[in-house]
């Protein structure tokens, strides 16, 4: 992913002085720390779920650091009605474990409409081992998962997709700086695509936190998580 560290010291020499000084994005990584990520987002952050712009879920993610491991919980509800009935929902838990900012475990669980099933993925040794959603396991030499709020995962070329429990190839697109709307407010962040194993869209802003995400749904409508704002 050197060709990712080059573009984005390309995008950070062309923000003009005033700008630059903001950390539109940060290299060192030194605002989300996956050692203490509670001192960008605060103990929670909280995203709403959109459908043809309309909001039809949240997702919120939980940090609890202590002494040397992080623990991150993510849940997301999505509700889908017609006349007021409800004809789909998505149920998402996940819980990562991290030790001295190393990824150690995963375990989520997701109930599709009906169709439920848990994955998971264990440090190994220098790798990792995983189960996907039928029960098969496998070895990967996997850091990062596809749950977005450690924005190191943008220097990575395999991911934990935790839908599915497989490791998924990515290449990463630097799309740029974009000025976006968060509960009414204009702020500055960067726009990057995946293309590989996943096609999603993300934004992160000048504290490394990510804002806003961006996927196609299986009936072919935009989906996007949005930011509702962080505790600092």
């Amino acid at each position: 992913m050197n060709t990712v560290r080059r573009e984005l010291l390309r995008i950070l020499a062309s923000i003009p002085v005033g700008l630059a000084t903001t950390r539109l994005f940060a290299n060192d990584a030194q605002n989300v720390d996956s050692r203490n990520p509670s001192a960008a987002y605060g103990d929670s952050v909280r995203y709403g779920i959109y459908r043809k712009n309309k909001r039809i879920g949240g997702h919120t993610l939980s940090f609890l650091t202590e002494s040397n491991k992080t623990t991150v919980s993510v849940e997301s509800r999505i509700k889908i009605t017609v006349l007021k009935v409800p004809v789909y929902r998505f149920d998402y838990q996940s819980v990562e474990t991290w030790k001295d900012g190393m990824l150690q475990e995963v375990t989520a669980s997701v109930n599709d409409n009906g169709d439920k099933h848990t994955v998971a993925a264990k440090r190994s040794a220098q790798s990792m081992l995983l189960t996907d959603r039928d029960g098969n396991t496998s070895q990967s030499n996997v850091n990062y998962t596809s749950n977005h709020w450690n924005i190191n995962v943008l220097q990575q070329d395999v991911l934990f997709n935790t839908l599915t429990g497989r490791a998924n190839k990515v290449e990463l697109e630097t799309l740029g700086p974009e000025t976006l709307t968060i509960n009414k407010q204009a702020i500055q962040a960067n726009h990057f695509r995946y293309a590989g194993d996943l096609d999603t869209e993300v934004w992160y802003d000048n504290f490394d936190r990510w804002v806003m995400l961006r996927f196609e749904g299986k009936d072919g409508s935009v989906i996007e998580y949005r930011s509702e704002g962080f505790l600092q």
